[in-house]
């Protein structure tokens, strides 16, 4: 792919994920850290994998929301609010 068209997926994927971090934090209040760190871990490898075959800009959009949703937004998350419990 041409490096123009990576930048507003990668954007866009950022942007996604960083709005649906708030609903992360509540289901993960609700479910608890030890449900949801493997379910987290899980996704992100698949996300991983994911990205490994993207071959247009949607599935690079999909995979960048995917990673920084539950790489570096959900996996922060558990770690930051695990220690005060």
């Amino acid at each position: 792919m041409e490096q123009i068209l990576c930048v507003e997926p990668v954007f866009r994927g950022t942007l996604f994920a960083g709005l649906m971090l708030f609903s992360v934090g509540r289901v993960l209040d609700r479910r608890g850290h030890r449900v949801m760190m493997p379910l987290i871990a899980l996704g992100f490898s698949m996300a991983c994998l994911w990205m490994s075959v993207v071959l247009n800009p949607i599935m690079l959009l999909f995979g960048f929301f995917c990673i920084r949703l539950l790489g570096q937004g959900s996996m922060t998350l558990v770690g930051t609010t695990l220690p005060p419990q």
